[in-house]
């Protein structure tokens, strides 16, 4: 996997992300990518990445592995 970030004309930030072929296949194993924001500016802040074939199949998977909630 390949991250960076930096500022595009106008000041907007943005972060990037590549992925390799062994990182899909990880994915469509079940096992999600995360990302640490922290060293692109953004304290205290992942980002995860999962695949599921479908909507439903990708509901599954956050109520089986994450706690989601309102901040």
């Amino acid at each position: 996997m390949i991250q960076f970030s930096g500022h595009a004309d106008g000041g907007k930030r943005y972060v990037g992300i590549g992925l390799s072929a062994e990182n899909l296949r990880r994915l469509r194993n079940g096992d999600p990518a995360v990302i640490d924001l922290t060293p692109h500016g953004y304290p205290d802040s992942e980002i995860i990445i999962f695949y599921g074939r479908t909507e439903d199949e990708m509901e599954a998977v956050i109520k089986a592995n994450f706690t989601v909630g309102t901040q």
